[in-house]
């Protein structure tokens, strides 16, 4: 079994959804889109979303000199809602957060995927990001084949729709990387 077919197989074990990999490379038309963005104005209230901080995570290298790989990875969170017990109001709590704080589960799940990968490839580097890693999560997953951009904007993962926390380990081992998929979500 090759590296990368062991390294997914054992990613799944450990609760995983979805692994992919992409090729580690900048992404200047990703850089482009997000800096116009910021320009209009579409990131206010984010006061640390800059134009310098998109330009830094649009370059993977940035964060891991000499990386070669991204290993994307999809968790669902979906839960379906129960009923309440009576016909009181209440308010609502968004599905993502009813459960443990999902960047410490990530993390501790790419932290045996990335211990896995070095005892397999001593010597090699990694780097985790989840969420607020300066990386551009929504571009990764796109590239490495994990789902595609839907028109809500957020990726969509088959079998799993948006309902997924997105993570990746960043490495310098050369992985073989899966294809960007097609879009499905008609005209």
């Amino acid at each position: 079994m090759s590296l990368t077919a062991a390294l997914k197989a054992y990613a799944r074990s450990i609760g995983l959804d979805v692994v992919r990999i992409a090729r580690a490379r900048p992404w200047p038309e990703v850089e482009a889109v997000v800096v116009s963005r910021v320009r209009a104005g579409l990131m206010d209230g984010l006061p640390w979303f800059t134009e310098e901080r998109v330009r830094f995570s649009c370059n993977p290298e940035n964060l891991l000199p000499g990386v070669r790989s991204i290993i994307a990875v999809a968790l669902n969170y979906y839960t379906p809602a129960s009923p309440p017990p009576d016909d009181q109001p209440r308010g609502q709590i968004a599905r993502y957060a009813w459960g443990s704080d999902y960047h410490t589960v990530l993390k501790e799940r790419l932290a045996l995927l990335r211990d896995f990968l070095l005892a397999r490839a001593p010597g090699a580097r990694c780097v985790i990001s989840v969420d607020t890693g300066r990386i551009v999560d929504r571009a990764v997953a796109v590239q490495a084949g994990l789902g595609w951009y839907g028109k809500n904007t957020c990726v969509l993962v088959p079998g799993y729709g948006s309902w997924v926390f997105l993570g990746e380990l960043l490495t310098t081992v050369d992985l073989d990387p899966d294809p960007p998929l097609r879009k499905h979500c008609g005209r």
